[in-house]
């Protein structure tokens, strides 16, 4: 649930992993449809739904959508998505992640707030980067492709790690075609926590930036405090 994939100029920037195979006996097909394999956020470093059969997963989560069109965060409109997932527990024992993501143009700003009724839990966010190979890690969390004049920053409690390379794979395995697979520019960010906290990631051309307690973007600022459930 609330898996981001992001085209920007025709080009895949966020992607999805693909299937790979069903029979590999190194597992990687079995890796690749997990909530691992996704642009979202993992809890205590499980799926978001039980495991099944090789096509199935079990207890369904429930979920809720408050916004999708035209919308606003913080004083900024755009495109807005804006919704919640309980895969991880309900708003009185466990984790909810909210997600919103605007799009102003070229650029996209995604807010997941991670909301904790009891913990400790630690909360993984992962974005894997693709649509050229020259991403780079240009500063202190912000990598930048100068092919696509692009640039993702991840903002918030923790540290971010990057996977590249075959010694990475599966982890940051793509595979566009059933069989094939290849790598891409995984982007991990953990951050252990007993408190309800935000994450703000960026994707275009205007970065970020952090201001006692704000981050600003595009002429305004928002909070890093996480913010409460839409329900």
């Amino acid at each position: 649930m609330l898996h981001l994939d992001l085209w920007i100029r025709g080009r895949n920037v966020a992607t999805d992993r693909g299937t790979f195979s069903y029979h590999d006996p190194e597992g990687w097909g079995h890796f690749l449809k997990g909530t691992h394999a996704h642009n979202t956020v993992t809890v205590d470093d499980g799926h978001q739904m039980q495991e099944g059969s090789r096509f199935l997963w079990l207890d369904w989560t429930r979920s809720h959508c408050s916004v999708f069109g035209r919308g606003r965060i913080d004083g900024w409109d755009g495109w807005l998505f804006d919704g919640e997932h309980y895969g991880y527990g309900t708003h009185e024992q466990g984790v909810v992640h909210r997600r919103r993501v605007l799009a102003r143009g070229e650029d996209w700003l995604v807010v997941d707030d991670i909301l904790m009724s009891d913990g400790p839990h630690q909360a993984t966010l992962r974005w894997l980067l693709a649509g050229t190979d020259d991403w780079s890690l240009s500063a202190a969390d912000l990598l930048r492709t100068e092919a696509l004049d692009l640039s993702c920053q991840v903002l918030g409690p923790g540290e971010s790690q990057l996977f590249e390379g075959a010694e990475a794979l599966p982890r940051n395995g793509i595979s566009r075609t059933y069989g094939e697979i290849r790598t891409g520019t995984l982007v991990e960010r953990q951050h252990r926590a007993q408190q309800s906290f935000r994450w703000i990631t960026s994707f275009g051309r205007t970065p970020l930036q952090v201001d006692s307690g704000t981050v600003g973007w595009q002429g305004l600022s928002i909070s890093t405090e996480a913010e409460g459930s839409i329900q």
